[in-house]
């Protein structure tokens, strides 16, 4: 409700959450290959972003983090995608990986926090994730290199020395 005092105007206090999604890109590839996923921080309220930190988790055995965006870093399994004050309802941020062995993998996200250009903490709509296909690459990279066959063959070893 409202109350009036002498002849001030009275208005409504009408508050609301501001309210976002985050969404990826789904690529394919091959295992070997390099490729960019997109991560899209939107208000779906349509109030202008402020500060947002979002930390992304992915399975290291299977992609690695190459870099991508000024506002993405990390490495081993994580990485950390923050933005400022930048007046924008859409923050989109590419992500570069390399694909290190064919299947199905995923980036999901692992903590997020977010506030609107007023300081008011935003509201999740829809957390999204990005599914990556791999299909095995034409060429494949052991992890086990160890020695399988030696073979000597005869034949004479001759040394040359240089005296200096």
């Amino acid at each position: 409700s409202c109350s009036l005092v002498g002849s001030e105007m009275c208005i409504r206090d009408r508050s609301f959450a501001a309210s976002a999604k985050i969404a990826f890109s789904d690529p394919s590839t091959q295992a070997g290959s390099e490729f960019d996923v997109r991560m899209k921080f939107t208000s779906t309220s349509g109030d202008t972003l402020g500060n947002t930190d979002v930390m992304l988790a992915y399975d290291a055995t299977a992609l690695e983090f190459l870099g991508g965006s000024e506002n993405a870093s990390g490495g081993s399994g994580a990485i950390r995608v923050t933005s400022g004050m930048e007046g924008k309802t859409e923050i989109v941020t590419n992500l570069k990986f390399r694909a290190l062995k064919a299947g199905t993998t995923q980036i999901t996200v692992s903590s997020w926090e977010g506030y609107d250009a007023d300081g008011q903490t935003l509201t999740m709509d829809k957390q999204g994730s990005s599914t990556i296909q791999i299909a095995a690459g034409e060429q494949t990279y052991s992890s086990d290199a160890a020695l399988q066959s030696l073979q000597i063959s005869p034949g004479t070893l001759e040394l040359s020395l240089i005296h200096i």
